[in-house]
C-alpha cells in the first residue's frame, strides 16, 4: 500500500496537500481493485504460456538468441551452438576463454591508476571523480554470440559487451573531450552514415578531386 508521512503535510501549500492526498487515494484505489475477468484470463494465458515456453526449453536443451540482423529469435539445440562457437574460436584463434574471474584485479588497478593520477596532480579531483569506476553498475566484460539466419549452416556472429566495463567511465570522459577537438580538425572528412557518405562523394566530384 502506497504510505506518505501526513506530518509533512503542514509544510505543504493547501493545494500541494489536497492534490498529493488524492493521488495516494487513487493510486491505491487502482492498486487493489480487482482485475477485470477478461484481463485476468489475459494474463493467466500469458503466464501458462511463458510457462510451458520454459519447460520445454528445459526439458529438450534448447536455448533461444536474439539473430543478428533480422530482429527474430533463433531456436536451436544449445550443444549445436556451442559447437558453432567452439568452431568460431579455433577457426580464428582470436579470442582465448579465461579460467578465473579478473574483474576484482582489473578493479584494483583502475581505482589505484586514477587516484595515483590525482595525488600526483597529472589530473584535477573532480576528472578523476567523473573517471572512476561506479562499482554497483560494473561487470566482467564478456563476450556473446548471436547467430546469422541469413547465412548458409548458421554460423555466428561475437559480440563484445561492455557497457558495464570497468572503463567505461574513463572512456566516456575522453569521448567528450577529445571528440569536439577531432570534429573541429576533421570535421570536412569525417562520414557519419550512408546519407553523409553519398553528399561527401559528391563534394569530392564536383571537386574534381577523384
Amino acid at each position: 500500500m502506497f504510505k506518505f508521512d501526513k506530518s509533512e503535510l503542514q509544510l505543504w501549500p493547501r493545494w500541494v496537500a489536497v492534490s498529493w492526498t488524492s493521488c495516494s487515494k487513487l493510486f491505491n484505489h487502482c492498486y487493489f481493485i480487482p482485475l477485470p475477468y477478461k484481463d485476468h484470463i489475459q494474463a493467466q494465458e500469458q503466464a501458462d504460456t511463458v510457462a510451458s515456453i520454459r519447460k520445454t526449453i528445459h526439458e529438450q536443451n534448447l536455448i533461444i538468441r536474439l539473430t543478428d540482423k533480422d530482429n527474430n529469435f533463433y531456436i536451436g539445440l544449445t550443444k549445436e551452438l556451442e559447437e558453432k562457437i567452439q568452431k568460431y574460436f579455433t577457426d580464428t584463434n582470436a579470442f582465448i576463454e579465461l579460467s578465473e574471474n579478473p574483474f576484482n584485479q582489473i578493479l584494483d588497478k583502475v581505482c589505484q591508476l586514477l587516484n595515483n593520477f590525482a595525488s600526483k596532480t597529472l589530473t584535477k579531483q573532480w576528472q578523476c571523480k567523473e573517471m572512476m569506476t561506479d562499482v554497483k553498475k560494473a561487470e566482467l566484460s564478456h563476450l556473446y554470440f548471436n547467430p546469422k539466419t541469413h547465412r548458409d549452416d548458421i554460423p555466428v556472429r561475437p559480440i563484445g559487451n561492455t557497457i558495464h566495463a570497468v572503463t567505461k567511465n574513463i572512456s566516456d570522459y575522453l569521448d567528450q573531450t577529445i571528440r569536439p577537438i577531432f570534429y573541429d580538425k576533421c570535421g570536412t572528412t569525417i562520414i557519419i552514415d550512408g546519407a553523409h557518405l553519398i553528399q561527401g562523394v559528391k563534394t569530392y566530384n564536383n571537386k574534381e578531386l577523384f
